[in-house]
């Protein structure tokens, strides 16, 4: 089954003010709900639940059929999947024993030059498996091919290696 509590028994990736907050709202919600004839009219909606109806949505296309099948309307094929709740997205897989997370290292200025990195202290830290830049990336360094097709004229780096050619460009991969 799914675990909605994280070990020591909280909600995971709620901030104490979060909880906080949500406590007092339920609280204030009680009290309201104790004597509603003296509580002032502003406020007798308080501890009511909120009626959320089933909503519904229509969308209306038109095309001209002469042109069919490029003005053709067509639901995308996840829609009916997504709307009903049933797809499983990456996030709603429960992690693996050996499951790793990744972060991305980029520059803090740009255009600059790259003079080096040192990894060290960022591998230092428990939980931090290793460190990858673009001295790592076996052949050409780059995540694009150039292909007139798809409009793609140049090449884009993975990594950045001698020249950081804008601020926030990724340098490597932890």
């Amino acid at each position: 089954g799914q675990h909605f509590l994280a070990e020591n028994g909280q909600l995971p990736e709620t901030s104490e003010q979060y909880r906080r907050g949500l406590a007092l709202s339920l609280f204030y919600k009680y009290v309201l709900s104790l004597n509603p004839s003296v509580v002032n009219p502003r406020f007798r909606s308080g501890p009511a639940d909120i009626a959320r109806p089933l909503s519904s949505g229509r969308q209306e296309y038109f095309s001209d059929p002469s042109e069919y099948p490029l003005t053709q309307p067509f639901p995308k094929v996840e829609s009916l999947i997504q709307c009903s709740g049933e797809i499983e997205y990456t996030n709603d897989i429960l992690p693996t024993a050996t499951e790793l997370y990744a972060s991305l290292v980029t520059a803090d200025r740009g255009p600059a030059t790259l003079v080096g990195i040192d990894p060290l202290p960022a591998l230092a830290i428990p939980g931090v498996v290793a460190f990858f830049s673009a001295k790592d990336i076996p052949g050409f360094n780059s995540f694009t091919e150039i292909n007139s097709r798809l409009f793609l004229y140049q090449y884009e780096k993975l990594f950045a290696d001698k020249e950081i050619e804008y601020a926030g460009q990724a340098v490597g991969v932890l």
